[in-house]
């Protein structure tokens, strides 16, 4: 017999679609933590937007190790990277330039061993290092869905953001007009 189907009044909020509103407000003299001196000019400037976008509204202060977590690892891609990129680049062309040197001078065996031993780095090297980013990049990712830092899942919360509701004492003996959308509808002929 297939599951009967609850009437609309006793299905939950959730299933309902319901989306929890969320003020963009912060406490009263609150200030964005300060990024890390040891952070690249890049995370640094990423921490501010973190702190600057809508998400951020969600943080408590017991996130903070796991927000400043993320940006370490950020960081440390982005240095692993450059650092590999540049010193793979030096070491490779060293290695190259010997076995030119050898074959140079006559010493063919010594430089075919050579090229093949900066193939054989090479590849090892590229390979062990890529497997390292990709773990922290896989772990960055998981903080980011945690802190929905992605629209995914910013969208799985059912969290909308609102601008605060602003004094009633501003709009207080404001008359407000009512406009009528049809009176200037020419299928209606007012």
């Amino acid at each position: 017999m297939p599951a009967r189907r609850l009437p609309a009044a006793q299905r939950s909020e959730k299933s309902r679609g319901y989306r929890r509103e969320v003020e963009r407000t912060r406490p009263e003299g609150w200030t964005a933590p300060e990024p890390s001196e040891r952070w690249s000019a890049t995370v640094r400037a990423d921490w501010d937007v973190w702190w600057s976008s809508d998400p951020s509204y969600l943080t408590v202060p017991a996130d903070l190790p796991m927000l400043r977590r993320r940006f370490d690892l950020l960081d440390i891609i982005e240095t692993a990277t450059e650092r590999v990129q540049a010193g793979a680049e030096a070491e490779l062309s060293a290695m190259i330039e010997a076995a030119a040197l050898f074959t140079l001078a006559g010493d063919i065996e010594t430089a075919s061993t050579l090229a093949a031993a900066a193939a054989e780095w090479s590849a090892g090297q590229s390979t062990s290092s890529l497997a390292a980013l990709s773990k922290m990049s896989a772990e960055v990712r998981q903080i980011e869905d945690r802190f929905a830092m992605s629209p995914r899942a910013l969208d799985a919360l059912k969290v909308t953001f609102v601008d605060p509701v602003e004094e009633a004492s501003e709009t207080e003996g404001t008359v407000l007009s009512i406009v009528d959308p049809l009176a200037d509808d020419p299928r209606f002929g007012t």
